[in-house]
């Protein structure tokens, strides 16, 4: 009976230890929604498939629960839980995120992702000052296609991608650009931010820009005060976009996704 005990006891903890070490890959291929990455020819442009949805879809669990750890749960319980009534009904839920910003957009989600900015159109071009006092417009990479990120410092998942963005500017140093747009601040006061505080002025705004910066040899050009490139985009949190070289958006992603941006990138640069 002794042994009958443990040996149904190992039985358990093997159990559960395959659950966990298998929970990740099951909540990635349930949670993650699927992008095919094949080019597609529209008006004389080849366009990709645009990445929609409201959550970070494509950090490991334990990368997302980091990411919980720095945020108002509360607030992200509510995204999460707008994005999964998305599973069980054609209608968008009404019920509001729980951020001014934020709630008129996502009343609509998928009517606006697919109007604001869209792929095939003339991307908005905008000239913003650099954190080390250079201008630099959209329209000066025509030649080259173009990957960018809107970023914060208080912005978990942007914060996560600094390393993965670099790599990525290394490999496509000859053939593409990139640019980081500091936008506006994601979690400012929250847990695992509480020295940044929502600024008040433009000059505060650039000092959180200068020590994102700090972290990255990517170019970050800062956003105006009033949140201009941002409006004219995605007022999402991390959008991401990849222009071609005459201008044109050809993808564009509600979260950051360096994977799928690569993916892009390798198929214009080939």
């Amino acid at each position: 009976m002794k042994f009958m005990r443990l040996h149904k006891g190992w039985v358990s903890v093997a159990l559960v230890g395959l659950f966990l070490l298998g929970l990740p890959q099951l909540v990635n291929w349930w949670w993650e929604p699927k992008w095919d990455s094949t080019p597609k020819a529209q008006d004389g442009l080849v366009v990709f498939d645009a990445y929609q949805t409201i959550h970070p879809s494509h950090y490991s669990l334990g990368q997302t629960f980091s990411i919980l750890s720095k945020v108002d749960i509360e607030y992200t319980l509510f995204m999460v839980l707008k994005d999964l009534s998305r599973f069980f009904s054609d209608e968008e839920a009404t019920y509001e995120v729980g951020n001014d910003r934020l709630d008129e957009y996502y009343r609509n989600f998928e009517g606006n992702f697919q109007s604001v900015a869209r792929i095939g159109t003339q991307a908005f071009d905008f000239e913003l000052t650099t954190t080390e006092g250079k201008t630099v417009r959209l329209s000066d990479y025509r030649g080259k296609p173009v990957a960018f990120m809107f970023v914060a410092i208080t912005c978990p998942p942007a914060v996560m991608q600094r390393d993965a963005w670099r790599l990525l500017h290394e490999k496509y140093a000859d053939m593409a650009e990139l640019l980081l747009v500091y936008s506006i601040e994601q979690h400012p006061g929250e847990a695992g931010y509480p020295e940044f505080v929502h600024p008040k002025t433009f000059e505060e705004k650039f000092g959180y820009a200068q020590q994102f910066a700090e972290s990255t040899p990517i170019t970050v050009a800062v956003d105006t005060f009033e949140k201009t490139v941002l409006r004219n985009y995605d007022p999402l949190p991390n959008p991401a976009y990849v222009i071609d070289e005459d201008g044109y958006i050809v993808f564009k992603s509600s979260w950051a996704d360096v994977e799928k941006v690569d993916r892009v990138l390798a198929s214009l640069t080939q």
